[in-house]
């Protein structure tokens, strides 16, 4: 039950955090951007830069190319954010490889752009 709340309460952060991030894009290029750009830019924010330039767009191709270890740790992380939240399995992956940050990063902005979308957050 304390699992759920904190979970709630990360998503209630980051829907502010999109909403904010939506606004200041949108006054800096006078247009909506993309909603899975203003996801990808606040899961930016709490994970850091990406490493590799792959496009935001391609990120689900780029996360079917991946070697199985790298995989299963991916969604090990993935698996975390249900049991933990969404802010340890950012510390968790910040302590892998940048690889497999990298691909997390990519992998955590699917997951929460499907559940922000489920909840009316995104569009």
């Amino acid at each position: 039950m304390e699992q759920e709340k904190i979970l709630e309460a990360e998503i209630a952060e980051l829907s502010k955090a999109i909403e904010d991030k939506r606004s200041a894009l949108a006054a800096e290029r006078g247009a909506l951007p993309p909603e899975r750009e203003v996801v990808h830019q606040v899961v930016s924010d709490y994970v850091g830069p990406k490493i590799t330039s792959a496009p935001a767009q391609i990120a689900d191709d780029y996360l079917n190319t991946l070697d199985e270890v790298s995989t299963a740790k991916v969604n090990t992380l993935i698996a975390t954010i249900g049991e933990r939240g969404f802010k340890q399995a950012i510390t968790a992956a910040k302590q892998e490889s940048p690889f497999v940050l990298d691909a997390f990063h990519d992998a955590l902005v699917s997951h929460l752009y499907e559940e922000l979308k489920s909840r009316g957050v995104v569009k």
